[in-house]
């Protein structure tokens, strides 16, 4: 579990592509590191990934062919870089929402409004048929960042802010 509170970004430093599999190694910051082992969870932009390798701070994952599909992960090249959360202890303040790092879907940023004190930023989801999960008040997750919705419309968008 996670709670949608970036901790760092880490920078992709290789990929190895080969069918329907690519695996990433990040740089993870050195703040990171601490207990760091084969098998934990971290999420990369939201999407709980488990850690394959540990070379010094250049951690890697697999991704499957399911994380590539409903994820912007299999998108990212070399020198891009990506939100990263250990997973959260029991014992860890919860300062955004419980987040599984179970991807559903992926969405497209149609409109940002900005005022003096205020970002509003409108998402239209790639799968409509998932609307039914996106409540006014709950929350969403956007490259691991846990955001209240603010409003939900009869277009299949949402806004934050």
């Amino acid at each position: 579990m996670f709670t949608g509170i970036v901790q760092g970004t880490a920078k992709l430093v290789s990929i190895e592509d080969k069918p329907n599999f690519r695996t990433h190694v990040v740089e993870l910051p050195e703040t990171m590191l601490e207990g760091i082992e084969t098998g934990a969870s971290i999420a990369n932009n939201g999407c709980c990934l488990t850690v394959t390798a540990i070379n010094g701070n250049h951690i890697s994952f697999d991704l499957m062919k399911e994380t590539l599909r409903i994820t912007n992960l299999g998108e990212l090249n070399i020198g891009d870089r990506v939100n990263v959360e250990r997973a959260a202890k029991f014992s860890d303040e919860i300062g955004g929402h419980l987040m599984s790092g179970h991807i559903m879907t992926t969405a497209e940023i149609v409109k940002i409004l900005t005022s003096e004190n205020n970002r509003q930023i409108w998402f239209k989801v790639q799968d409509p048929v998932l609307m039914k999960y996106i409540l006014y008040k709950g929350f969403i997750g956007i490259d691991g960042i846990s955001l209240t919705v603010g409003e939900v419309t009869s277009s299949d968008e949402v806004k934050q802010g």
